[in-house]
């Protein structure tokens, strides 16, 4: 029993939260489990046992309690609205919704999940799992309109807050709950509500319970984010094989850049095909750090080839074919990364005018197509005689900003 990780589950008396501490509490050969509520009457409700505590996890100093030596977390806290009193549905219309004081999303999903984030990693917890939704990528969702309270905003921005924590992460956005029997559907995975668009967009809550509980088992779970969903039940096979629906998601998310020598474009343009009608980002040049790696002998070229080395051996990355290989795990660090990358391309390149049948403008292009990363030989955009050629290329599906 002492060797075996303890997890506390908080929101333990909400409907997908009993599932997920009645499952621990099955476990008890794997884990040690914990559960933190709201009130003595959600403690009562899934049994009342001395390891349920009770706090305000908008209340960072009440919550403390539950966190002391736990290994792991599973976030299943979430603002609930209520029906607003007067709705009366034989007049037509839709019903409004309101929060209660103190629970409205910004403080149970932004605050109150921050306040669990840093008191898990005061405590030293290992790994973090939250149940999210889907609908995140839409600003005008529904949900966000319930009591005007932008749930999936808040949700969102403490995503945000634990994948930049340091803590090993797994983030499970939810399709559409039901309360029916899982373990009899195949489920899916899948990034910025790709599943919205199908009939796959829900997945019932034991499922969702489940995936929390194999998240913990399975390295291949950690620092993931994606969206959940099942097809319908008696369709496919039911899945089982959860290291191997972790695993899945990592490889949807393998991408590989390459850097072409003959680019001759004088702006850096990320355009992430995964994000629909999102910008493409477009990096001036000139407002990069100014610097040069000289490589007495050898040259520019060889010097580029000594940038992607160190970039192999900073992010543990396998490097071949004049190109690197990593796994993206959010928009913020795909740029992150890349911004890293060409900085140390940059030092390179400054004096590129010197070298002009290797980069004739001194720049390089990057965009991400059809699940590559490839560098474009797009034209100058400040070229007159050339700008057909990039207008043609921002209009592949997306717009263009600086």
């Amino acid at each position: 029993m002492a060797n075996l990780p303890t997890v506390l589950v908080t929101g333990a008396s909400g409907r997908t939260g009993q599932i997920v501490y009645k499952k621990l509490k099955e476990g008890s050969d794997k884990f040690v489990a914990k559960g933190l509520v709201r009130s003595a009457q959600g403690k009562e409700k899934i049994g009342g046992e001395a390891d349920v505590f009770i706090g305000d996890i908008t209340d960072a100093d009440s919550i403390n309690p539950a966190f002391q030596g736990i290994d792991a977390l599973v976030i299943l806290t979430s603002a609930v609205p209520k029906m607003k009193p007067g709705f009366d549905p034989t007049k037509g219309g839709r019903p409004e919704f309101i929060f209660e004081d103190g629970q409205y999303p910004e403080q149970v999903d932004w605050i109150g999940q921050k306040n669990q984030i840093d008191a898990a990693k005061v405590a030293g917890v290992k790994h973090i799992v939250v149940v999210g939704s889907m609908g995140g990528t839409n600003p005008d969702h529904p949900l966000n309109k319930l009591g005007n309270g932008n749930i999936l905003v808040w949700k969102r921005k403490a995503e945000q807050y634990l994948a930049d924590s340091g803590t090993p992460y797994t983030i499970i956005r939810a399709g559409g709950l039901l309360d029916k029997e899982g373990g009899v559907r195949e489920l899916l995975v899948g990034k910025d509500d790709e599943l919205l668009q199908t009939d796959t967009k829900t997945v019932p809550r034991a499922d969702v319970a489940e995936v929390c509980i194999q998240a913990l088992l399975f390295e291949e779970a950690k620092n993931k984010a994606f969206d959940l969903g099942s097809k319908p039940e008696g369709t496919s096979t039911p899945t089982k094989d959860f290291k191997a629906l972790f695993s899945q998601e990592r490889e949807e998310r393998k991408k590989r850049m390459r850097f072409d020598r003959h680019s001759r474009n004088s702006q850096l343009v990320f355009r992430d095909q995964s994000y629909q009608n999102r910008d493409i980002r477009v990096y001036d040049q000139s407002k990069l750090p100014q610097g040069r790696l000289d490589c007495p002998g050898f040259g520019l070229e060889i010097g580029l080839y000594a940038s992607l080395f160190i970039l192999y051996v900073m992010f543990f990355i396998g490097a071949y074919d004049f190109g690197l290989e990593y796994d993206i795990e959010s928009e913020h660090c795909c740029v992150s990364y890349f911004d890293m990358a060409m900085r140390i391309i940059r030092a390179n390149l400054r004096n590129a005018n010197s070298h002009p049948n290797v980069y004739p403008s001194g720049t390089v292009c990057l965009s991400i197509l059809n699940e590559d990363y490839d560098l474009l030989d797009t034209p100058n955009p400040a070229d007159p005689a050339q700008t057909d050629g990039y207008h043609h290329f921002c209009q592949e599906g997306t717009k263009s900003s600086t």
